[in-house]
């Protein structure tokens, strides 16, 4: 089943309909649906797809030997250098279209540091003059922008498209669970975020507590120790990072925080932190509209699913292990299930401002859309906005409530008044509500430049 990644895919189809040189960057954090969207893409093409490995050099140009074999048919093909290896691609692509994707393109290149000078002389000398459609595709977000994208690369100049894929955003991921209620639908991405290797495990005939059990709780499941598998993957030292991510799970957002909860010094933990966001796994977040400052950088993980697996599952791992999933999920998960909703509820209702902005559906078009924290210099207080998307000189500023009970004057007016702290020339004000709004609001909202949002628009 492929669901999703439309617009991916008609850029793709577009780049190779151009019939000449094309040379696609395509990069992503782990398990986010690179490889699914390249086959899918590659299928009925005349073409190469080549996953490197993690190995010595020699055995790096014999994989790729063996893929190059496959497709023309010559067993025994064995390319002695990777100078040798471009030169028959090259040959390949003389006369008739050629894709030739190689995925986790890092290992590659980490195993002979000079590939990429070599493949930027063939590009300049020989394949930019062939019907070659080459995609270069990585998992470490760090390497590819820096060594493959970035302005001190061999390659730099040379591409003619860059794509990287993101999660799916909360709608997208709804289409995995069809048969859920708009409510269990934000449940399910709170969850399991919007990593399509994921959603494609749960089944919208179950309930959402059903769905843990059997993919999350389940120690033979393949969720079940899916994060933890995933830095040894990609890191040697995974249980200092286990540490660092399962700090910020719990709420430990600062680095001074963070370092004291994993009983570091802080110097080596922003190196932690560094790492992971190379990886795709955490995210650093300041003021909107403020300039960088260590001071005020905040981070989180990028991942609903780690979020969920770090809070819930890591800190219980010996009592699931012993057959107590059930009593995991009755007394760990579900009593907290709402409050873990509501933290991930404002990505939600991010997801849902992008998408009314290209809609033209607000009150313009904002350029930016992020957290605000900051001073009330009147008041002496300080001061925490959920969403504020920025225009010229107008701001829409949101507060996103994930409650049982509907929205009241009370949250409607204490919204306005932190509004006033944040410094605009114009402000709108939006309230986005799972559980709907009391009738004084809706009223209110009439009066005022006041958007309300149910969990119904959102889907």
């Amino acid at each position: 089943m492929f669901i999703g990644r439309e617009k991916e895919l008609a850029t793709l189809e577009k780049a190779w309909r151009k019939d000449d040189f094309q040379f696609i960057v395509m990069y992503g954090r782990r398990r986010v649906g690179k490889s699914m969207l390249l086959t899918h893409f590659a299928e009925s093409k005349r073409g190469i797809y080549h996953l490197a490995q993690e190995t010595s050099p020699k055995a790096s140009r014999d994989q790729f030997s063996q893929s190059v074999a496959a497709f023309a048919g010559q067993i025994g093909l064995h390319f002695e250098s990777w100078a040798e290896a471009l030169d028959n691609i090259a040959e390949l692509a003389e006369q008739q279209r050629l894709l030739l994707i190689i995925d986790e393109f890092p290992y590659l290149a980490e195993s002979d540091p000079g590939l990429l000078s070599l493949i930027q002389n063939f590009i300049d000398t020989t394949l930019k003059n062939r019907s070659l459609f080459l995609i270069l595709c990585g998992s470490t977000i760090g390497f590819m922008e820096r060594e493959v994208l970035g302005a001190k690369s061999p390659l730099f100049g040379r591409r003619t498209g860059q794509m990287r894929i993101e999660p799916f955003d909360y709608l997208t991921a709804s289409r995995f669970v069809p048969s859920f209620s708009s409510i269990d639908k934000a449940l399910t991405y709170s969850i399991f975020g919007g990593i399509p290797h994921y959603l494609i495990k749960l089944d919208d005939e179950s309930t959402i507590a059903e769905n843990i059990i059997e993919n999350v709780l389940d120690p033979h499941s393949y969720l079940y120790d899916e994060p933890i598998l995933l830095l040894k993957q990609e890191l040697r030292e995974p249980a200092i990072y286990n540490s660092v991510i399962e700090a910020i799970a719990s709420g430990a957002s600062r680095l001074n925080a963070i370092a004291t909860r994993i009983g570091e010094d802080v110097s080596k933990c922003g190196k932690y932190l560094n790492t992971l966001i190379d990886l795709g796994f955490v995210v650093r977040e300041m003021p909107i509209g403020s300039k960088p400052s260590g001071k005020k950088t905040l981070y989180s993980l990028s991942d609903p699913f780690f979020t969920f697996w770090y809070s819930f599952v890591f800190p219980n791992r010996s009592l699931i292990a012993r057959g107590l999933s059930d009593f995991v999920l009755e007394n760990e998960i579900l009593p907290r299930l709402n409050q873990h909703a509501g933290r991930l509820f404002e990505r939600i209702c991010a997801d849902f401002l992008h998408r009314q902005n290209r809609e033209r559906n607000l009150p313009f078009v904002f350029r930016q859309l992020g957290k605000w924290w900051g001073s009330d210099e009147t008041k002496k207080t300080q001061v925490e906005l959920d969403i504020v998307a920025l225009g010229n000189n107008e701001a829409l500023i949101c507060e996103c409530k994930w409650t049982n009970e509907p929205v009241d004057m009370r949250v409607f007016n204490g919204l306005i008044e932190k509004g006033e702290s944040f410094p605009c020339d114009k402000r709108h004000y939006a309230l986005m509500s799972k559980s709907g709004f009391t009738q004084a609001v809706i009223q209110e909202a009439q009066k005022k430049s006041m958007s309300l949002f149910t969990l119904d628009d959102f889907f």
